[in-house]
């Protein structure tokens, strides 16, 4: 390596200034102008600046001198940087360039750096002048910023799915600073609540989250976590992941969702709420009711009413509390007019009765296959509703055995539903009854039981009575319950009442399969429910999940290296997406490196050719590919292997960049920094040692990899070595930005096996280690010198 270094520089704060053009000076002598930057220590003729590491916001800078020695002005025209940079800028703090120079005059100028990302920078600073032996100087400078640096991968991420599955996008939060990176919150904003965030607490743990820099292996570390869709509807869907962080310069990071369900199939069930209910009626004739009969039919027109308020399809039957015969036609649905009538005529058939009231008994022998049946009074489907019209207590137990509750058991027995079994009752009210009418004991349990009205027959006007059982019955008579046709996306269902979305009031029923509304939320009669929902991905709704997933396929080509000179290949072309779609992004990340590697995933899309590796040991790439529908596949991985190609094959890498360890080779009986020392100076780049026997070149070595900024590595390799015994040293070069505790690894190959691997700690600038010996052709290593 050659370098160059500043001797002194002061450091200040100042305002960052571009310079600004001046008027050349004049004087002088006459004679020949000799410019000379300083103070700067040179070296092979390269100049080499260095700020050191400064953290991203902040800044350094250097200052030096523009001196003419020689004995004419000397004309300084221009100072630029060779790459335009927005991290670097230089300035003249009391002057400006053109520039005149006196014979023996200077001035300060001043070169300021601010790091906008965790990297290294390299420039030249370009110094223009009329120095005739040297018109242009060029300074190269670097640096380094440190800090954390938070990506987000994909940026963009776009996902699609049938509605009723679930699509999941993995989202990488990954450090690829040098810093230790925070991770404080994520928040997934302006999204749906068909959009998601997985947290993947399970694997992360709970936030924050610390993404480590690890100098050592050159990984980044990783963290994922996922957004998830369950769409609802082929609406497109829209978020944006917010990651708060430590990183300086961009403290919240983002990345834009975009998502999108589809509808395979969707159905629409139309039912019209018929409101269908059966009456019976059970009427205590005798010459005691002959009021109480009147009442009753003077109401029946509010009774009617109510019904075709409701639309109800009623049916109607009438006996009396003595016998189970349907006294004349069954009653259906008609005009409120007409009901009426027809019902007024019923009632006059209920003259005779007998001096005990079994209305509870005939009741039951109507409808347990009776006269009830017989007459198509019963339907199976309709809610059934018994009414008691009478001013005695019920005296059917002592007929049956049977008590109200009994009966009550009867009469839900006709159904499946025991909330469409409603009993009611025309009487006296209990204890104690009232003028006219005895308190109605054993039909008072069945109303309570069942939920029914208990109405006074004291009353001087039944209108407000028959209104509420009309009302009742209406009530009941409406669907609660409408089965679809075919199993939907639950999630998905849309309820509309006469063409009204109504979003609450309903549950699906999904054993049954059908749309269930709350009892006071039943449609009313005559109203139109429509039922629309899309129909389940087959293979998605088996548990098979999404078919749709593209498919990543890939390799690496060759699968085998064993010399610096071989580039491998990343194949990622033969990717498919078997729904028939197209792959739009090919996401290339290396999960995996020999310890201590600085390699890197090159860029382009399906295929990355021209990867450079570094140390024996095995890379892995990881493929994973995006289809024209935003969904991610599977990973793929596709291993290369690195093998030592020279009989003797020595590698050096450390932990801390900004410490430019050298690695030194000597020969059998060599001396360090003399020709029997293979290193940077004299045995890179080409440059030929001829070390065994004299002209044959397959025992000299060669420095391989060299490097000055980062952890290495660098390698040097013999193929066919002469016998003797070789000494490893590593010498820690002075003068660079970082000066603590760094920790140093060399692996020594033998005839292509692991010899010895091992690691010293530096702790200061210059130090100079034996780290190991080889004997050869035995292959024995040893470790050197103990570890400063």
């Amino acid at each position: 390596m050659r370098r160059f270094v500043i001797a002194a520089a002061g450091l200040a704060a100042c305002t960052e200034q571009g310079i600004q053009p001046a008027e050349p000076g004049g004087g002088g002598t006459g004679g020949v102008p000799d410019i000379e930057v300083g103070p700067i220590e040179n070296w092979a003729g390269q100049d080499f600046v260095d700020f050191g590491l400064v953290d991203v916001g902040e800044y350094a800078w250097l200052e030096f001198t523009l001196a003419n020695v020689g004995d004419g002005t000397l004309e300084v025209t221009n100072i630029y940087l060779a790459d335009a940079s927005e991290e670097v800028v230089a300035y003249l703090p009391s002057a400006a360039v053109p520039l005149g120079l006196e014979p023996g005059e200077s001035k300060a100028l001043w070169v300021e750096y601010r790091p906008l990302w965790p990297s290294y920078f390299e420039n030249d600073l370009v110094i223009e002048s009329g120095d005739p032996d040297e018109a242009t100087t060029r300074i190269k400078l670097v640096g380094e910023g440190h800090g954390p640096a938070l990506e987000l991968s994909p940026a963009e991420a776009e996902l699609g799915v049938s509605v009723g599955c679930t699509a999941r996008q993995a989202i990488r939060l990954t450090n690829v600073g040098n810093a230790d990176l925070e991770v404080t919150s994520l928040d997934l904003s302006l999204s749906s609540p068909e959009l998601t965030l997985d947290l993947r607490t399970e694997v992360n743990g709970e936030l924050p989250w610390t993404l480590p820099y690890d100098a050592t292996s050159g990984e980044f570390a990783v963290i994922e976590v996922e957004v998830v869709y369950t769409p609802l509807d082929d609406v497109e869907d829209a978020a944006w992941l917010e990651v708060t962080s430590n990183d300086i310069m961009t403290p919240v990071a983002t990345a834009s969702v975009s998502a999108e369900g589809w509808i395979l199939g969707e159905n629409t069930d139309i039912f019209e709420q018929m409101a269908s209910v059966d009456l019976l009626w059970v009427l205590r004739g005798g010459d005691s009711m002959v009021e109480e009969r009147a009442l009753l039919v003077d109401g029946a027109a509010d009774l009617f009413a109510a019904l075709q308020a409701d639309e109800a399809d009623y049916r109607m039957a009438l006996i009396t509390t003595d016998d189970p015969t349907v006294l004349g036609d069954v009653l259906r649905t008609t005009t409120a007019e007409v009901a009426a009538s027809d019902f007024q005529a019923l009632v006059d058939l209920a003259v005779d009765g007998g001096d005990l009231d079994l209305g509870s008994e005939m009741a039951r022998r109507c409808l347990d296959g009776g006269d009830c049946v017989e007459a198509g009074f019963l339907r199976e489907e309709a809610p059934l509703h018994v009414v008691y019209v009478t001013d005695e207590g019920d005296a059917s137990s002592m007929l049956s055995g049977w008590n109200g509750l009994d009966y009550v058991d009867f009469f839900l027995s006709l159904k499946d539903d025991a909330t469409v079994v409603q009993v009611h009752a025309i009487a006296g009210e209990p204890p104690e009854g009232c003028e006219t009418a005895a308190p109605a004991t054993g039909y008072s349990d069945q109303v309570t039981a069942t939920g029914g009205g208990l109405y006074s027959a004291c009353a001087s006007d039944w209108s407000e009575h028959m209104t509420a059982l009309g009302e009742a019955a209406g009530w009941t008579a409406r669907d609660a319950s409408f089965p679809l046709t075919d199993i939907p996306v639950a999630a998905a269902i849309e309820v509309r009442v006469d063409g009204l979305l109504v979003e609450e009031g309903w549950i699906y029923d999904e054993v049954e399969n059908a749309v269930v509304f709350d009892e006071d939320q039943r449609p009313e009669g005559g109203a139109t429910v429509e039922i629309t929902y899309p129909l389940p991905d087959e293979e998605c709704a088996s548990g098979g999940g999404d078919p749709t997933l593209p498919v990543a396929v890939c390799t690496v080509s060759p699968g085998v290296v064993v010399d610096h000179a071989d580039r491998a290949t990343w194949i990622g072309a033969d990717s498919y997406d078997p729904s028939g779609g197209s792959i739009v992004e090919y996401q290339w990340t290396l999960v995996s490196l020999p310890s201590g590697s600085a390699a890197v995933m090159p860029p382009g899309d399906a295929d990355r050719s021209g990867f450079e590796w570094d140390l024996i040991g095995d890379y892995v790439g990881e493929l994973v590919v995006v289809n024209d529908a935003g969904l991610s596949s599977e990973p793929c991985q596709a291993t290369l292997t690195a093998l030592p190609s020279d009989r003797l094959w020595v590698e050096l890498f450390w932990a801390h960049a900004g410490d430019d360890l050298d690695l030194h080779l000597l020969a059998p009986d060599g001396e360090y920094e003399t020709d029997t020392d293979c290193y940077y100076r004299n045995c890179a780049d080409g440059v030929v040692l001829d070390w065994g026997v004299p002209g044959v070149a397959g025992d000299n070595p060669s420095l391989e990899l060299d490097d000055i900024y980062g952890t290495g590595p660098e390698n040097t390799r013999i193929a066919d070595p002469a016998d003797g015994v070789y000494t490893v040293m590593v010498h820690d070069f002075a003068s660079t930005v970082y000066s603590g505790a760094n920790d140093a690894t060399i692996n020594i190959y033998v005839d292509g096996a692991l010899a010895l691997s091992h690691t010293c700690t530096f702790t200061g600038e210059n130090e100079r280690v034996t780290m190991a010996t080889v004997d050869l052709p035995s292959g024995e290593a040893t470790v050197g010198d103990a570890c400063p």
